[in-house]
């Protein structure tokens, strides 16, 4: 019997960290806690019930799970929540997300207490489907996370991302139909996320610094734009640039930021 649990919230595990690999498809967006987190969840519960005719997730389970995503946002977890895959870092003095996803003890000094990968699977296991899904949602938070170049870059914004703003306004777009994607660990979900997000993204602050030559520039309407090219073939209008008194400005960073959808699918 606890096999079968345990491979159940495994599949339900999969089917929540992949759902935001083809939401990348539309844009890769940062997530505020009460707005994107459970929608995320809302999309990634219809999903997994969708490609199941049993073992449904119910209102109360979902709800626990959108509970855990958004009180992992709780002070000062957040300090956790960065993770640059090139070199394996997070915040100077914290855990990389990665890591902290695991790390039970430390976890027991914060707020809201441990949270871990480990917990949430045992915890199931064992029949405890509250503590199971809310640790969850905690665990889904982190991965959210990775697809937001403001925590793969180790850019800090205390007051706001130009991307949260955005997808504040934006959660109702219509996005690609999801389905599962294999994985072997939970590791191969936080390295696939962050080094996509990291590699053909920047956030505000690391345009000037960002490895130029994987950025093209196209004109449209009398007006150059920076466009990432992925290794699946979509090519995405990022940022305009203009040239003030010979010197390289992006003063429409956050004007662009509606432009983060497929421009051209070869």
């Amino acid at each position: 019997m606890k096999g079968e649990r345990r491979n159940f919230f495994w599949l339900l595990a999969i089917t929540f960290l992949f759902l935001f690999a083809v939401i990348f498809n539309k844009a890769v967006l940062s997530y505020d806690t009460k707005i994107a987190h459970p929608f995320l969840s809302d999309k990634a519960v219809a999903l997994f019930n969708s490609q199941n005719s049993t073992n449904k997730l119910n209102l109360q389970k979902t709800g626990w799970i959108k509970q855990g995503a958004e009180e992992e946002d709780m002070p000062i977890r957040w300090m956790n929540h960065f993770y640059d895959p090139n070199v394996g870092y997070g915040l100077p003095g914290y855990a990389p997300a990665n890591v902290w996803a695991n790390l039970g003890i430390a976890q027991m000094t914060y707020v809201g207490g441990d949270q871990t990968w480990q917990t949430a699977i045992s915890a199931y296991v064992n029949g405890d489907e509250k503590r199971a899904f809310i640790a969850l949602g905690h665990v889904l938070h982190l991965i959210e996370d990775m697809a937001v170049p403001a925590h793969t870059k180790i850019d800090i914004h205390p007051e706001r991302d130009p991307y949260e703003e955005w997808v504040k306004q934006n959660v109702n777009s219509n996005y690609k139909t999801a389905g599962y994607v294999h994985i072997n660990n939970i590791d191969q979900a936080f390295n696939s996320l962050a080094k996509y997000s990291n590699k053909y993204f920047f956030s505000e602050d690391t345009i000037k610094i960002s490895n130029s030559e994987r950025y093209k520039e196209i004109i449209e309407n009398n007006k150059i734009y920076l466009v990432t090219n992925d290794d699946l073939g979509y090519s995405y209008k990022l940022v305009e640039k203009k040239s003030i008194v010979g010197n390289i400005k992006y003063p429409k960073f956050e004007s662009c930021i509606s432009g983060l959808q497929p421009n051209v699918s070869t």
